[in-house]
């Protein structure tokens, strides 16, 4: 008898510890939910009142009923409400996490192959050549030195080339700026890293905080090219300013290319805003702001692990291309919308050489996958990939707003559901070769500004920001997603493209397999002019790239008198050809 009562007191325990844990569980939940402030008033309320039955109705029935199905389902309760705590706890400290105040900075000690050097300490009393004043970066160096400051990356490259300096202490972004130089082709095959290190390096404060959810704000985009840390210094090979007006629901994105000459804020000089990245993103916000006359409020800076993580998160997204192509990875995309995982949405991003329009048809193809994951993420489906979503964006991006700001924006998306509409604008212009900040001595490839394409995105911005309705880029709706398939040299041979030649009066078409050169058509010659080049797009083409899309190349003529058959041609030197730098890192 005395047992049976104690087995029955002991039940009446558990089930009091069972309720209890079940109570204190769901308390955590709604602790967590209130601190993260995402949820509207009109589902926190609600959701507060059902909790509470929750924990009255199980609390009672753990007492009174006493079943083992009611102690099971409060054990699954329990599970969901301490999985929910975490995955919100996650989300706080993911948001907290993202915000930083400074960049990382990796530095090498480099010397010659040939050199007797193989640590750090046997430069001793040695002479160190260096591009900047990197005080933080030297305190690290524990030995003796001179040094011996250079006023651009070619001299420095040069100088350790030509024994002026036993060793150069260089940023590992400065690397790939080297290559950039044909004449410090070699510098790679003859050099050795002997020390290592890292510096954090503080950024200043340029954030100009606003209410997001009342007041209009633009964002800069920053795609570095590099794998891992996404808070290196590193070269900027995405430059995007997204302008948004909250109360109308409008988003504008305007791309620029990477390879655009323009002055350096801070630098008073010219150079490629590529290069602006290497400099701190202060110096990459700057320009653009100077170049746009906008005030950007704040900014997100990702890299190419970054995309491959968030997009294979979301289970890939449904992106649109407006060209049939096959990228140099040996994707193969369909005009119209593509659905693309992470290595097949950085190959999209990417690519260049598979049109004759270069980098102006690469900034369209990313501003079309930023709306294909911002569509992703503000659909019903994302709460079902919320968990992997949240695991793919830990270490993915930084940015300077406020959690409070990114927190107000989710709420607001939450609790109006609303449509937003998406308009895009490319800043052109025609290429040349230029001397530039970070190359003194020889002359790059750069990009000089189409100040009409500027003036057009200044009077888009305005009017986004006076709550004028731009036209949408995008349909409202998604039909007919094509599946990405892998070409191999044996399939890519096999697929095949036809190019209009246009000349005068005659038209022909050829065929050409994918990834192949187009032939140089001859000409047909036209009586009182003289033949000027073949044309695409009113830019000459380029002969040495492969062909990856249908297209119409034109002969053009010049009158004997020099007078141009048709439209004036804006070209400038031999870099009309659309021939970016960036080939040997792509």
């Amino acid at each position: 008898m005395a047992k049976k009562r104690s087995r029955k007191s002991k039940k009446k325990s558990n089930s009091w510890v069972l309720g209890l844990l079940f109570v204190i569980l769901s308390f955590l939940l709604l602790y967590f939910a209130f601190s993260l402030k995402i949820l509207p008033d009109k589902y926190m309320q609600p959701f507060c009142v059902t909790l509470l039955v929750i924990d009255l109705v199980m609390f009672l029935a753990l007492l009174i009923i006493k079943k083992t199905f009611v102690k099971v389902l409060a054990i699954l309760g329990c599970v969901c409400f301490l999985y929910g705590s975490i995955s919100l706890s996650g989300t706080k400290q993911l948001l907290n996490d993202v915000s930083v105040d400074y960049s990382i900075s990796n530095y090498a000690i480099v010397c010659l192959k040939s050199s007797s050097f193989s640590r750090l300490e046997d430069l001793n009393n040695k002479k160190l050549g260096l591009l900047n004043d990197e005080k933080d970066a030297l305190k690290r160096l524990k030995i003796q030195y001179t040094t011996k400051l250079y006023t651009g990356l070619d001299i420095l490259g040069h100088s350790l080339m030509n024994k002026e300096v036993d060793a150069v202490l260089l940023d590992h972004s400065y690397f790939e700026m080297l290559k950039e130089d044909e004449s410090l082709a070699s510098f790679v095959d003859s050099t050795k890293v002997i020390y290592e290190f890292k510096v954090d390096v503080k950024e200043p404060n340029i954030k100009k905080d606003v209410n997001t959810t009342s007041d209009n704000f633009a964002i800069y985009i920053s795609g570095v090219d590099t794998y891992g840390s996404v808070a290196e210094r590193s070269r900027t090979d995405v430059n995007m300013v997204v302008v948004v007006n909250p109360k109308t629901k409008q988003l504008l994105f305007v791309s620029i290319p990477r390879d655009y000459y323009v002055t350096l804020s801070g630098k008073n000089a010219k150079d490629k805003l590529t290069h602006s990245g290497v400099y701190g993103i202060d110096t990459s916000v700057g320009t653009i702001e100077e170049l746009l006359d906008i005030n950007i409020n704040y900014y997100f800076k990702v890299n190419f692990t970054s995309l491959i993580k968030i997009v294979d998160a979301l289970n890939g997204v449904d992106v649109y291309s407006t060209y049939t192509f096959t990228s140099k990875d040996g994707y193969h995309y369909q005009k119209g919308y593509n659905h693309v995982d992470g290595k097949e949405a950085l190959s999209f991003v990417r690519e260049r050489k598979a049109f004759a329009a270069g980098d102006r048809v690469r900034n369209q193809n990313q501003q079309a996958l930023l709306e294909a994951l911002f569509r992703k993420a503000i659909s019903p489906s994302i709460i079902v990939k919320y968990n992997n979503l949240l695991n793919s964006l830990k270490g993915s991006f930084v940015t300077n707003m406020p959690t409070s700001r990114m927190t107000a924006l989710i709420k607001m998306q939450l609790n109006d559901q609303a449509k937003w509409t998406i308009s895009t604008a490319n800043l052109d212009g025609t290429g040349s070769y230029q001397y530039t900040y970070s190359y003194k001595t020889i002359k790059l490839y750069v990009m000089i500004p189409n100040t009409s394409t500027i003036t057009s995105a200044k009077e888009l911005i305005k009017s986004v920001y006076d709550g004028k309705k731009l036209t949408s880029a995008y349909s409202d709706s998604v039909t007919h997603v094509n599946k990405v398939t892998k070409a191999t040299n044996k399939t890519s041979s096999k697929i095949t493209y036809t190019i209009t030649i246009v000349d005068d009066k005659i038209t022909k078409q050829v065929k050409v397999n994918a990834n192949e050169k187009l032939s140089i058509p001859q000409e047909g010659g036209k009586d009182g002019y003289t033949f000027i080049g073949w044309y695409l797009n009113n830019q000459p083409y380029d002969f040495n790239s492969v062909v990856n899309s249908n297209f119409v190349l034109e002969a053009r003529y010049e009158l004997n008198e020099n007078i141009l058959t048709g439209p004036p041609l804006d070209v400038m030197d031999s870099g009309a050809n659309d021939i970016s730098d960036e080939d040997n890192n792509q």
